[in-house]
């Protein structure tokens, strides 16, 4: 009797816990309670790292653990043939239709999200399959390694190195040369954009060598972490918040934690020349949040030597971890982009200032904004019809782009 007490009062503490932090999302927000629990299962594993962190586990190895749930969802199709193979050195999930075609069918290298830390093409695939039958193309997408271990520029150049590879030999793939584009997510936003913009400038390259760029809520940029998105959202209720995002970043740029108030109090905002700082204004946002507050006051100056101060900038300021600072001319070269953005999420401004510099310089850009959604969303195709709306709008651009009709 004790025993089914003690048990029942257990139970209520963390019902009540469980309800005084969940995430509270404004009305405007759809699917709330589906929020409320994704927030909540982070939260839940933020306490597990750091409970394993105070024995000696590895934060990240223990967070990763949690996203294998996602890999029970996993539904193979039969309509979608499947096969992992490596390129370069580098594992690449391929994903086609399985009914056969006489003629190439269009390429979707895909990169997967996940903070440059976790997730691979596996968690994607529902996602992915969805995007087969939609597009009827074959989509590759990159098991590139992962941060901290395999910090910048790796994961960058295992998705560079495969682009080259499938460029340089469609037809081993079922693929039409003239046919083939860029799609990812978060952090695979950022590679997308970094693997473009290293190509589009390679002169061994035939102009728009790459026909189009699509990415979803990308994280663009390190250089200012007081866009008004990042002080919008900076504690929630999304669950992509400024501190996991400033580890996620962290982690991929230098391998550790070791400049993280430095970065909170966005001292390297104060080391950037003039036009750099232009390439990231807020006065290019069409958002009306230019005077959102962040609940938490800055700091006093982290304790930062010369040679980090260099070592910092050497890597925030290079286009291919930053792409949004990036010079217009170099902007310029860029494939036609649609760029996907929703409200809850920290990351919101990177993607609408990335889509107006390319208005600037002339690129075409179709640029979606969710309001109702939260940061990874699409990954719920499953489940939640704005993933499938938004999925249904990256087709058409996708069919406009490349001259087809296969809807």
């Amino acid at each position: 009797m004790a025993l089914l007490r003690n048990a029942a009062l257990t139970s209520l503490l963390v019902v009540l816990l469980a309800f005084y932090v969940r995430p509270r999302f404004p009305e405007t927000a759809s699917n709330r309670g589906t929020k409320t629990a994704v927030g909540l299962f982070f939260k839940f594993q933020d306490l597990v790292a750091y409970l394993g962190e105070l024995i000696g586990l590895d934060p990240v190895q223990t967070a990763n653990s949690f996203y294998n749930i996602i890999l029970l969802l996993d539904q193979p199709a039969a309509d979608v043939k499947e096969e992992t193979i490596t390129i370069e050195g580098v594992e690449v999930s391929v994903f086609r239709p399985t009914e056969e075609s006489d003629s190439p069918r269009p390429g979707i290298i895909h990169i997967h999200g996940g903070g440059f830390c976790s997730l691979s093409p596996a968690h994607y695939a529902n996602y992915i399959r969805e995007m087969v039958r939609k597009t009827n193309a074959v989509v590759l997408s990159i098991n590139y390694r992962l941060a901290p271990k395999f910090k910048f520029p790796i994961p960058f150049e295992d998705c560079l190195m495969v682009t080259r590879h499938i460029l340089n030999n469609p037809e081993k793939y079922g693929i039409h040369q003239e046919k083939i584009g860029l799609k990812g997510d978060s952090a695979g936003g950022n590679l997308v954009a970094a693997v473009s913009l290293n190509i589009s400038l390679d002169s061994n390259y035939p102009e728009r060598a790459i026909k189009f760029m699509s990415l979803d809520y990308p994280s663009l940029q390190a250089v200012d972490l007081r866009l008004p998105s990042f002080r919008k959202y900076e504690n929630g209720p999304c669950f992509l918040n400024k501190p996991r995002m400033l580890k996620y970043m962290l982690r991929y740029a230098f391998g550790d934690l070791r400049f993280y108030e430095f970065f909170n109090n966005n001292e390297q905002y104060s080391y950037l020349d003039e036009k750099l700082r232009e390439h990231v204004a807020s006065s290019l946002l069409t958002t009306n949040d230019e005077d959102a507050e962040s609940d938490t006051p800055l700091s006093g100056k982290a304790s930062v030597n010369a040679d980090e101060v260099k070592e910092i900038l050497s890597v925030i300021t290079h286009p291919m971890f930053s792409p949004l600072i990036a010079p217009d001319e170099d902007l310029a070269a860029l494939p036609p982009a649609y760029i996907m953005n929703c409200e809850f999420d920290v990351l919101r401004d990177d993607g609408f200032l990335l889509a107006e510099r390319l208005r600037l310089v002339g690129v075409t850009v179709e640029h979606s904004y969710v309001p109702s959604e939260e940061h990874g969303f699409i990954m719920m195709v499953k489940t939640e019809e704005s993933a499938m709306v938004e999925l249904n709008k990256f087709t058409q651009f996708f069919q406009k782009i490349l001259g087809l009709n296969i809807l």
